[in-house]
C-alpha cells in the first residue's frame, strides 16, 4: 500500500494506536494495528524507488 502514515491517522482518531512500526533491511514498512476486540489489522507499503 501507498500511504502508510496517511493510513495510521484514521485508526488514531479513534483512539486505536498501532504498535511501532517496523522497517525491514528491503525498505519495506510493516505496522500492525490492534483493535478493542483484540483482533490485529497488519499494514505494509513497499519502499519508495
Amino acid at each position: 500500500m501507498e500511504g502508510l502514515d496517511d493510513s495510521l491517522a484514521r485508526p488514531a482518531a479513534h483512539s486505536i494506536g498501532p504498535e511501532p512500526a517496523e522497517t525491514y533491511d528491503n525498505g519495506v514498512r510493516h505496522v500492525v494495528i490492534p483493535d478493542p476486540d483484540g483482533n490485529s489489522l497488519s499494514l505494509a507499503e513497499a519502499p519508495t524507488k
